[in-house]
């Protein structure tokens, strides 16, 4: 896999964790917010994953910024969603679209991330009941130890701010219920080493609720010392295949941050995939086959 596909990898599943972790439920108001959401038929999400490594030659070192960021239309039940995202790295730009959509216990994944025609089709099973049930109760647990900081604005919306730390082991058992590797692997085509995910560490974060409806208006994760584990094995695969380890060059991982805004709750207009998108010939059957 290319090094920018590497680390485009590295950002969706910044995104896909966000989207995990962001929903949870740590007192009464949380719990109220939680059933608000729960009734809500469409949404839509503005995020940003930023990412910053380091790229270093003996004594002398160069920032590496990359950022992930756009918009994501949400239909929760059935679901049906639509990411329409911008990689930015430095000299390198890549428009990706995706589409996701459940049909009965299968999740189908649509991609084009060449900027072009070509789409790419991938499936997971899912175990929906197991997950939906199973994952409330992860939510519960997972930010009990959040504490009010008080009221502030979020993009013009009068909110609440909340602060916490999600353990890794909560985030262990979110891997288990969700069986992320391979959710990455089909999804993204992202393969993580045998016990990557086993001793995850704690993430920082903050939740914002609307002051007018109790909804979630916000999240942002600081997944730092997170991503550091995780990053290890991929930027020494990076490493490897691009031949910095012959010349000494060493590239690090500095910070993962992410943030959501939630917005336009069921107001989001309906949408369809794309026919090319479903008729794509995916990694099973090629143009020339």
């Amino acid at each position: 896999m290319k090094a920018w596909k590497k680390i485009a990898a590295l950002l969706l599943s910044a995104c896909l964790l966000l989207g995990l972790t962001g929903c949870g439920l740590f007192s009464t108001k949380m719990a109220r917010a939680m059933q608000k959401m729960s009734k809500v038929g469409s949404l839509h999400i503005d995020v940003q994953v930023d990412l910053q490594l380091e790229l270093g030659a003996g004594a002398k070192t160069a920032p590496v910024n990359g950022r992930l960021s756009g918009g994501v239309d949400l239909f929760p039940d059935p679901l049906l969603a639509r990411a329409d995202l911008q990689l930015d790295l430095p000299g390198f730009e890549r428009q990706l679209l995706y589409y996701f959509e459940k049909e009965n216990d299968v999740l189908n994944i649509y991609s084009n991330t060449n900027g072009g025609s070509v789409w790419e089709k991938r499936a997971s099973v899912l175990n929906g009941p197991a997950v939906k049930v199973n994952g409330l109760r992860y939510f519960v647990d997972g930010t009990s130890d959040f504490e009010l900081v008080g009221p502030e604005t979020v993009d013009g919306v009068e909110a609440v701010r909340y602060d916490g730390t999600i353990s890794g082991e909560y985030l262990k058992g979110l891997v288990e219920l969700y069986d992320l590797p391979n959710r990455l692997a089909e999804g993204y085509g992202l393969e993580l080493p045998d016990g990557l995910l086993d001793d995850l560490r704690d993430v920082d974060a903050s939740l914002w609720l609307s002051a007018e409806d109790g909804t979630i208006a916000r999240v942002e994760l600081d997944a730092t010392e997170l991503a550091e584990m995780l990053a290890d094995s991929l930027l020494a695969d990076m490493r490897r295949e691009s031949g910095m380890n012959r010349v000494g060059v060493e590239l690090r991982l500095k910070s993962l941050t992410g943030k959501a805004v939630l917005s336009d709750f069921d107001k989001v207009e309906k949408f369809q995939i794309p026919d090319e998108a479903v008729a794509a010939w995916g990694e099973e059957k090629q143009p020339w086959d």
